[in-house]
């Protein structure tokens, strides 16, 4: 009996399970590239419509990237995927809006209901920031239907609509002051569900000290982040001697804590008002000329199990006043020093403990020149510290950066990297062939045509 005819492959004949996996590694692929920084393209590619013999051909030609960059669709994998047949689409649109803005509660399609439940069901994080207030009184009207909206990104000042200040300054109309107290309302209800805040503001207006209590609940909060604060939240000594800020282990629940700061007075707020924080990144900044102060107290952090700091080559004194039984990970990241040079024998005094088996992620900024490197793997060796070190920029190698050090090393570094990355581009180019793949070759040819160029120049 003879072998029934073969059908050809197609996305549509693969089991629902494993389209599920290749969307879930799309978006996470998609993650990644948005993470990586890489140059995309500001303008969508589209088919252009061009006339032949009075007759309009669509499909002819299309748009492509702009001038060093890459396509707009790198990054955009699964919104690609969703437009390929309906069962992809029907598993793509709960990863199709995972961030919502309130731009997207206020548009016709949301209010007359033509957005699917799926979609909603997606949306995992709502950026407040830059929001009309009839779009922010839309998006709190839109959350009995967002349950999966886990975080809130927004201003801690008064240009919130329910703060206490924005009334003031922007008056209330007979139909405004209702909505906005329903607004709040709205928010309040929804702060249970809230795990995550995300807070900003711009360095010149005063921080609203209630925003949190207003969407969150302090005991279940599990992550805050200070992003973008300016000379009102550096010190923060003053959120401590400060109602509501004043109560102990208020934070009772926050395992991740992000901010910056110019002071120690950091860890006092940390220390007294998040007693089971497992994650702490401080970030010292030089803001307003204002340099770190000197380590002056102790402090006992007990769940701490992650530190990352970064700053300035002072910023490792700290280590010395801290206490931390539990601590697994802890990256130290340098991006400043005084007259552009660390030495290293000098970065950590012989007083400062860390447990066992504890692992250093050591980055130094590419710009900054490094005396007595051995001494890092000296003081880890010592206390049994396992020292991995990394670079702080993916592409630094191929920057151009005038300001790089020029040693021997460095220069051998380099070279190394550009040896990895032309070896690579050999085996795409060997892989595009066997595909077949015509527009790869055309984009990888257009990205090595710089070289061929400076050949060229070099042969004259």
């Amino acid at each position: 009996m003879p072998a029934p005819p073969s059908r050809p492959s197609h996305f549509d004949r693969l089991p629902t399970e494993l389209l599920k996996h290749i969307v879930f590694m799309v978006a996470v692929q998609d993650k990644e590239f948005r993470r990586a920084g890489v140059r995309r393209s500001s303008t969508r590619p589209l088919t252009k419509t061009i006339l032949y013999n009075d007759v309009d051909e669509s499909e002819v030609e299309q748009v492509r990237a702009e001038p060093g960059t890459f396509s707009w669709w790198y990054g955009r994998g699964v919104h690609a995927l969703s437009l390929l047949n309906k069962r992809l689409r029907e598993l793509c649109l709960p990863l199709l809006l995972p961030i919502a803005k309130p731009a997207h509660f206020g548009s016709p399609f949301f209010i007359f209901g033509r957005v699917p439940q799926a979609i909603l069901d997606g949306i995992q994080r709502i950026d407040l920031r830059d929001s009309s207030e009839s779009d922010f009184v839309a998006t709190a009207a839109a959350l009995p239907k967002l349950k999966r909206v886990g975080t809130l990104e927004l201003f801690a000042d008064s240009r919130l609509p329910i703060s206490t200040q924005y009334e003031y300054r922007q008056g209330a109309s007979p139909a405004e002051r209702p909505a906005r107290a329903l607004a709040k309302d709205a928010f309040k209800r929804a702060s249970s569900q809230i795990r995550c805040l995300v807070l900003h503001e711009s360095g010149y207006r005063n921080f609203d000290n209630t925003i949190i209590s207003s969407f969150a609940q302090s005991d279940t909060l599990r992550r805050l982040e200070f992003r973008e604060f300016g000379q009102t939240l550096t010190n923060f000594g003053d959120l401590i001697r400060d109602d509501p800020w004043a109560d102990a282990e208020q934070f009772s629940s926050l395992r991740t804590f992000k901010a910056k700061t110019t002071t120690s007075s950091i860890f006092d707020f940390v220390q007294k008002t998040m007693p089971k924080l497992e994650r702490l990144k401080v970030v010292f900044t030089d803001h307003y000329g204002s340099p770190p102060d000197e380590f002056a107290a102790s402090w006992m952090l007990p769940s701490l199990k992650s530190l990352h700091i970064r700053g300035s080559s002072q910023i490792t004194a700290a280590l010395a006043h801290l206490h931390l039984p539990v601590l697994e990970i802890i990256k130290i990241a340098i991006v400043r020093a005084e007259g552009g040079t660390i030495d290293c024998t000098k970065l950590f005094t012989a007083d400062t403990l860390l447990p066992q088996n504890v692992v250093m992620h050591f980055t130094v900024d590419t710009t900054l020149r490094v005396e007595n490197a051995d001494a890092v793997d000296a003081w880890c060796d010592k206390r049994d510290v396992h020292l991995v070190r990394f670079s702080s920029n993916l592409f630094h190698h191929y920057s151009g950066s005038t300001s790089r050090r020029q040693d021997d090393e460095t220069l051998e570094d380099q070279a190394q990297a550009i040896d990895a990355v032309l070896l690579w581009t050999v085996h795409h180019k060997q892989r595009l062939l066997d595909f077949k793949d015509a527009d790869g070759l055309q984009e990888l040819a257009e990205l090595v045509k710089p070289l061929r160029e400076r050949e060229f120049i070099e042969d004259m």
